[in-house]
């Protein structure tokens, strides 16, 4: 992939992620990330990048259930030790407007009511949208823009002291032109840009209407 894309824009997770395999950076009940592992795929993407604002300390992180059977249990259905969401809270300091699917507001990144459902996970952007738009207070006129699935989730929240302006796209339930959407939004000082996915759904499902 690194060869395709070119390295200048390829971070690697993947090795970041190896060196940390012996901590929960899975869940085990469920195939996403946890918020430790997207922590070590956010450190890699802003050390590629020469840095960031967010400094992330593990002991930091608190937790918001420790009740959550995920898809992976859904399937195999055995009994099996549930798992535990974690989440950092000086993410949840900065004042935020989040606009989904440009009609629903809130001023959280997280969505408490899905802790009280089986879809636990949904506790991270609300679940899955189309379009998210983040506005923060970070007041360095910075514009993000990413393409991602629903690894991204518990990753998003991460970015919130680097940018002002975060666009969030799941082209699964997206119905528009990814390009001219693009286009419409990107500011004259330009905006960054940053795909997001689980491997296989990358090379396996990623479409999009120009």
């Amino acid at each position: 992939m690194e060869r395709q894309i070119g390295a200048g824009h390829y971070v690697d997770v993947y090795t970041a992620l190896r060196g940390h395999a012996r901590e929960e950076i899975y869940y085990r009940t469920d195939h996403h990330w946890t918020t430790l592992g997207a922590l070590y795929g956010y450190q890699a993407w802003a050390e590629a990048r020469g840095g960031s604002r967010g400094k992330y300390d593990p002991a930091d992180m608190e937790t918001v259930t420790d009740a959550f059977l995920g898809t992976l249990h859904s399937k195999v259905n055995l009994d099996m030790r549930s798992d535990t969401i974690e989440y950092f809270p000086e993410t949840a300091a900065h004042p935020v407007t989040v606009t989904y699917d440009l009609k629903i507001v809130r001023d959280s990144c997280y969505e408490q009511s899905y802790l009280e459902t089986k879809n636990k996970y949904g506790f991270f952007l609300d679940d899955n949208h189309g379009l998210v738009e983040i506005d923060t207070d970070c007041g360095n006129g910075k514009t993000l823009f990413v393409i991602k699935d629903s690894y991204a989730n518990c990753f998003i929240p991460l970015l919130i002291p680097d940018y002002e302006k975060i666009y969030v796209m799941d082209l699964r339930y997206f119905n528009g032109r990814l390009f001219q959407f693009m286009k419409s939004c990107r500011p004259e000082e330009g905006m960054d840009v940053l795909v997001l996915y689980n491997c296989i759904h990358f090379l396996e499902d990623f479409t999009y209407l120009e």
